[in-house]
């Protein structure tokens, strides 16, 4: 069954990532001397990741300047994570081809990605109901739009950071210890020092390749673990996640916290200007910055956002008439509460009613964008569709066949 799992996130990927490299968008037009559909962000990764590599090629183990930037060169990497471009320099060492390393790219992420909500996934739900979890992930829209509208190369890498990193809390946390998968490496599994290694890994690659996904996931799926474990009285487990996350920020550091240091050297008042957080809410029309109305961008992500919501409001009223028919059974370990609360709060933060409350959350900016937080949404949407199913494929409280 591993190799037939294998198989199935190889197929995923390929159907979601390969259709890009022919149907893109604006294929007619071209970037980067016509070899790539073009996306928002396209010409700008592809001067990024040359100048990386060059400097890579040249001895410089960590390159801070990109000398292609602004006709003068820039600090580009100093601010910028530069976690997305170690990967597209390694590939293109041995593609030794610029389109070739965009498309190991984004199906290697995916690939990632895809593994990583399944590995969540098998933890709580059935074989089968993962393999689900991991088409829904795979196929969500914020996560293709992404790829084939937004060219986002580092934000892409966060869908692999937030399964991950809830994967390895959720150890520490202690709640895999009911789970009826991998009985007989259940120690193994749980142990403490391997739990706090991952998610301080994950967390560390999550800086390096995309921090604003990662304040926005520490904010509000962090805050939910957090009432979880207050509740619990599991303050010793909390403190376990608290140290890993700074230890992770530690294996960042060579990136992070020089970033931390010399942020008061960014023209922040551009930034606010160009892109201002507050205007970038869904559904705002009183703003005069996104047009929600005449740029098919922006409604696709008005719709994106409402597709998720209604899709965790469903799933969360089925599944609680469930639990009150008793119908759950074999599932004690499913924290849909938890991913309910946090798509709720994702999706409450990326309307214009959070406004006052996000004015009080310190560096909340960081994100640029609100919206961003619509890959939080797309991974609660993936893990209640996941959830449902299993309660179909099981719907008498069967053990799951590990």
């Amino acid at each position: 069954m591993t190799l037939a799992v294998a198989v199935i996130c190889v197929a995923l990927t390929s159907l979601a990532v390969l259709p890009f490299f022919i149907i893109g968008e604006d294929q007619k037009v071209g970037c980067c001397g016509g070899e790539m559909p073009i996306t928002q962000d396209a010409w700008m990764h592809y001067i990024q990741m040359n100048a990386f590599w060059q400097s890579l090629a040249s001895g410089i183990i960590y390159p801070r300047w990109d000398e292609n930037a602004h006709v003068y060169g820039a600090p580009t990497t100093s601010f910028y994570p530069p976690g997305a471009y170690y990967l597209t320099s390694t590939i293109y060492f041995f593609a030794r081809g610029w389109v070739e390393t965009w498309a190991g790219f984004y199906w290697l992420t995916m690939l990632a990605s895809a593994a990583a909500i399944y590995w969540y996934a098998r933890q709580r739900v059935s074989r089968g109901a993962s393999l689900v979890a991991m088409a829904a992930y795979v196929f969500a829209p914020y996560h293709l739009i992404n790829q084939y509208q937004r060219g986002a190369m580092s934000e892409f890498t966060s869908f692999i950071w937030v399964p991950l990193g809830l994967l390895f809390a959720g150890r520490l946390l202690g709640v895999e210890q009911s789970s009826v998968c991998f009985v007989g490496r259940r120690n193994r599994l749980n142990s403490v020092p391997l739990a706090f290694a991952g998610l301080a890994a994950s967390f560390g690659a999550f800086l390096w390749t995309h921090p604003p996904t990662a304040y926005q996931f520490v904010l509000v799926f962090g805050a939910c673990v957090a009432v979880s474990a207050i509740r619990a009285g599991k303050w010793r487990e909390l403190g376990w996640i608290v140290l890993s996350l700074i230890f992770g920020s530690m294996l960042a550091a060579a990136y992070f916290y020089p970033a931390i240091a010399e942020q008061r050297l960014v023209n922040y008042d551009d930034v606010a200007r160009v892109w201002p957080y507050h205007d970038s809410y869904v559904f705002d029309f009183s703003q005069n910055v996104y047009d929600h109305v005449g740029n098919p961008f922006f409604v696709r992500l008005d719709r994106i956002w409402t597709f998720n919501l209604a899709t965790i409001l469903i799933a969360a009223a089925v599944l609680w008439r469930f639990t009150r028919a008793a119908r759950m059974g074999g599932r004690d370990n499913v924290p849909w509460r938890q991913w309910a609360a946090a798509g709720l709060f994702a999706s409450f933060l990326m309307t214009k009613y959070s406004a006052p409350l996000g004015r009080l959350i310190p560096k909340i900016e960081t994100g640029v964008f609100s919206w961003r937080m619509l890959a939080l949404t797309s991974f609660a949407t993936a893990m209640f569709v996941a959830t449902i199913a299993d309660c179909g494929l099981r719907p008498n409280g069967q053990s799951v066949d590990c």
